[in-house]
């Protein structure tokens, strides 16, 4: 099978002031539709650099009364003398209520961008007409990047259909204030980038990201930039190193593109103020195991890899934006979870990296037993960084999903919740149309988890499925806590270092729909906007 090669980079992006719009909108305009993402009927006040477009749009809004509505809506009207004849109203609909959000402007950006793209467009201008208040503050920047979004193709698509798909050129965006979105066009293209890597990982069938498929897609990535990589593909360095991941992949490990890789990517641009380890989930297939999914659990299983893809993700957006203040780490582990006579069956008893004693419950709780070891690792380097702070990313739990539905989760320990560190992502989570969820670490889960005999000292799961366990999304972090020796390190009490896990379950894939939903890149984009904030402080 052809290997898979990395998303092509986004098109140009020009910003245009209030100057500009008369020339953009007018005669010989480079631009061939205007896309208006905004509240219908447009907002008093909001008219200033719109030029000729209100009177435009109230033509239309006079002819179809509903389009003002409050509904959100997407509208292609003939419109002589604007760009290309084209004007599609992305109407976002009410942004009145405490439940709106600027999520809104993300969906309609992108509902807008995908229909001049099938009405032909291939040089949209993109104009926005941000709500009222803080919480729509981003709202140029999210309208373009849910603009940006509609463009992506998976890489099956990309692989076997190269020539469908749009053929934009550029898209320009009209503001009010070029010189404050100057930066926009630099990070909308890095954060698509990364946004992108995730989607492919996360999304594509299991025989284009092996974990071997994997790897060699890391290594076409980094390398050039300031992120340094490197791949952990011998046998006996994993089996010792990452033991508990090597039990999860014993029955695939007389396969090579199914043997286990464990990647490691580095960005340090010097003088960090802070270190951020992110870890993520890698499972590339995941049958469950010898507690294989029964009925229909199987189909989607393939996307079980989107903690690996998220950190994939926001170590691309570093390689391009460069921030200073901050060190990130990410280990990605990828692995197929199979069904072998050699596989791992329930009631083993396996030593981790940190020396924990793990007695198997369940074979289809392997995400947190290659989680754990990559945890382990990471907190051995931790232990010697500059105010370091833990997070791992993974499709864990379906609980996650069944508790919160589409949002992630983040998971706390006792120092990372008296840092604030959840507040901080669902703070950025908030302003960038990706929302969190929080949660906590508490003794019930510990208790969950203990040992129940003198042969282990902390079990994976018990007799049920996280779903149909209270707390079902909580205890498999007070596991990792245990497995992977973050607590405790060489017999001595130590500081627990700040510690978040992100349960993606329910946002990993668009609906929740693991089988058929396309991957949605998160949590990406707030992760990288928290590693930000963790670096002020």
């Amino acid at each position: 099978m052809p290997a898979a090669k990395p998303a092509p980079r986004p098109p140009r992006i020009a910003i245009h002031g209030p100057r500009e719009a008369v020339k953009i909108l007018g005669p010989g305009s480079p631009y061939d539709a205007v896309v208006l993402v905004s509240p219908l009927p447009l907002p008093a006040g909001s008219m200033g650099h719109l030029g000729k477009l209100p009177r435009a749009v109230e033509r239309v809004l006079a002819a179809d009364a509903a389009l003002g509505s409050g509904e959100p809506s997407t509208t292609l009207v003939p419109m002589e003398r604007l760009p290309g004849d084209r004007l599609i109203l992305a109407c976002t609909g009410r942004l009145d209520r405490f439940t709106d959000d600027v999520r809104l402007f993300a969906e309609a950006g992108e509902k807008g961008l995908k229909k001049a793209f099938k009405a032909g467009a291939k040089n949209p201008l993109l104009v926005t007409v941000p709500g009222p208040g803080k919480r729509y503050q981003n709202a140029v920047a999210v309208s373009l990047m849910g603009a940006l979004s509609s463009l992506w193709r998976s890489v099956e698509a990309r692989m076997y259909q190269p020539a469908k798909g749009p053929k934009v050129k550029s898209i320009g965006v009209l503001v009010t204030d070029p010189e404050a979105h100057a930066g926009l066009p630099g990070e909308a293209h890095a954060f698509e980038l990364g946004r992108s890597l995730c989607r492919d990982i996360t999304g594509a069938q299991p025989e284009l990201m092996t974990p071997e498929a994997v790897a060699n897609l890391m290594e076409a990535v980094f390398g050039r930039g300031p992120v340094a990589m490197s791949v952990e593909r011998d046998p006996e360095a994993i089996r010792t190193g990452y033991p508990l991941l090597w039990n999860v992949a014993r029955g695939c490990i007389h396969v090579e593109r199914y043997m286990p890789r464990v990647i490691r990517l580095e960005y340090d641009p010097g003088a960090a103020r802070r270190t951020v380890m992110l870890v993520g989930k890698g499972v590339t297939y995941d049958t469950g195991g010898h507690d294989i999914k029964i009925s229909t659990g199987m189909a989607g299983m393939s996307r079980d890899k989107g903690g690996a893809g998220a950190v994939a993700g926001v170590m691309r957006i570093l390689d391009e934006l460069r921030p200073a203040g901050v060190r990130v780490v990410g280990y990605m582990g990828m692995v197929r979870n199979a069904v072998d006579a050699e596989s791992y069956v329930t009631d083993e008893v396996l030593v981790g990296r940190s020396g924990a004693r793990v007695r198997v419950g369940n074979t289809d709780a392997e995400g947190r037993l290659v989680l754990a070891d990559m945890l382990a690792a990471a907190n051995e380097e931790a232990r010697k960084a500059i105010d370091p702070v833990m997070v791992t990313i993974a499709t864990l739990t379906g609980h996650a999903a069944r508790a919160v539905g589409p949002y992630p989760i983040a998971v706390e320990n006792g120092p990372a919740h008296e840092a604030m560190l959840g507040h901080h992502l669902q703070r950025v989570g908030d302003a960038w149309a990706e929302p969190f969820e929080r949660s906590r670490l508490r003794r019930e889960d510990y208790e969950h988890v203990s040992s129940k005999t003198d042969a282990e000292d902390v079990v994976t799961i018990n007799a049920h499925t996280t779903v149909q366990t209270p707390r079902g999304h909580q205890f498999p972090v007070a596991f990792l806590d245990i497995a992977a020796g973050l607590s405790k390190k060489a017999g001595r009490d130590v500081s627990p270092l700040p510690f978040i896990h992100v349960d993606i379950a329910g946002s990993a894939v668009q609906q929740g729909d693991w089988a058929y939903g396309a991957p949605t890149a998160s949590p990406v984009l707030p992760l990288y906007k928290g590693i930000l904030r963790f670096a002020r402080g």
